[in-house]
């Protein structure tokens, strides 16, 4: 687990999500950024969204019993919600 990029997704912060996301994830790397990406969602930060499904994650992934798209969608981030949309498509 990747706590330092965890830890900078739900702050905010791009810029160390840039950082602290490996280029090539491992399997176990990858469940990591789905969790990140879930968190993300739920917080609606379009452009952290973004930079994480640069690595493909899995986005029917559950993390805490919801996927990304169900997160972002209980706190009603549209523009969130179109893009994953989009991504699953």
């Amino acid at each position: 687990m990747n706590i330092k990029l965890l830890t900078a997704v739900k702050e905010g912060q791009l810029d160390l999500v840039k950082k602290f996301l490996p280029s090539a994830p491992t399997s176990r790397e990858r469940k990591t950024i789905e969790e990140a990406l879930v968190a993300t969602a739920e917080r609606g930060n379009s452009a952290i969204v973004k930079e994480l499904l640069t690595k493909k994650p899995d986005l029917e992934a559950f993390y805490d019993g919801r996927t990304a798209l169900l997160a972002t969608a209980q706190h009603g981030h549209v523009e969130t919600m179109d893009i994953l949309v989009k991504a699953g498509n």
